[in-house]
């Protein structure tokens, strides 16, 4: 997951501030959806 440690360290983040889902269809096509506490996007503005 290279882009999580990207944003966490472009947004002064800590790794447990991103939440992460992911979900792979029968097809082999991949979602991920990243989520961030309302709190933590408050503090960074």
């Amino acid at each position: 997951m290279d882009i999580i440690e990207h944003l966490c360290y472009e947004l002064k983040l800590k790794r447990n501030d991103l939440g992460i889902a992911g979900l792979k269809d029968k097809n082999g096509i991949t979602e991920q959806r990243i989520s961030i506490y309302k709190k933590i996007l408050n503090q960074i503005g």
